[in-house]
């Protein structure tokens, strides 16, 4: 495994609990071949942009808080940087971490992609697959949209396969770097609120 592979990144939060089990590590990636319309994150669909880390540098930084359980992927899409994450994943897998990701792209589509999406699947625990559908947006724990599916990929998390569809959406609303992030899945009427008491520019969504 190498750990000097270059990571595009768009950003990152140390500590989430909104963005798959537990409390979890988030890295976004830039880039994204898909324009799913109503994006979460527009942002991160340029191939340009962000900031490069060495896979070195993005292990150090999302294992620095002792309170995580695993790390989540997001982007962007993920599985356009399949080789420098599959590294990366390998890496926080031997620290004993779990690693759940999102990708626009099905399971079955990754799978017939072969190696490196191949590679980082197999470092993976959960996988919510799928482009978002805004014509199906649903208040699903961890997804978007109705037509998405979370795939278990190994035993870790099996406790959650008989429970899942009995939770609903989840978010939160953090402060970082004297910021105001909002980052999971709320209520159209939670950003109507944010949005009437701050400027754009005075908060962000993840």
């Amino acid at each position: 495994m190498s750990t000097s592979f270059q990571i595009q990144v768009a950003t990152y939060l140390p500590e989430s609990y909104s963005n798959g089990p537990g409390c979890r590590a988030v890295l976004w990636v830039q880039g994204c071949p898909k324009r799913c319309s109503g994006c979460w994150n527009p942002d991160f669909l340029s191939f340009k942009g962000g900031t490069v880390w060495t896979v070195a540098q993005a292990l150090e930084k999302l294992t620095q808080s002792d309170a995580i359980e695993g790390i989540t992927l997001l982007g962007g899409e993920p599985f356009s940087q399949a080789e420098p994450l599959s590294n990366l994943c390998a890496e926080i897998r031997q620290h004993g971490l779990s690693v759940m990701a999102y990708s626009g792209w099905t399971l079955t589509e990754l799978t017939r992609m072969g190696s490196p999406q191949t590679d980082l699947l197999a470092c993976c625990d959960l996988l919510v697959d799928g482009e978002f559908v805004a014509e199906s947006e649903a208040s699903l724990l961890w997804r978007g949209s109705y037509n998405q599916q979370i795939h278990f990929l190994t035993e870790r998390y099996a406790q959650w396969r008989s429970q899942v569809n009995n939770y609903h959406r989840d978010f939160e609303i953090l402060i970082q770097d004297e910021q105001l992030i909002l980052t999971g899945d709320p209520p159209a009427a939670v950003l109507q609120m944010l949005q009437g008491l701050l400027p754009q520019g005075e908060w962000q969504m993840r």
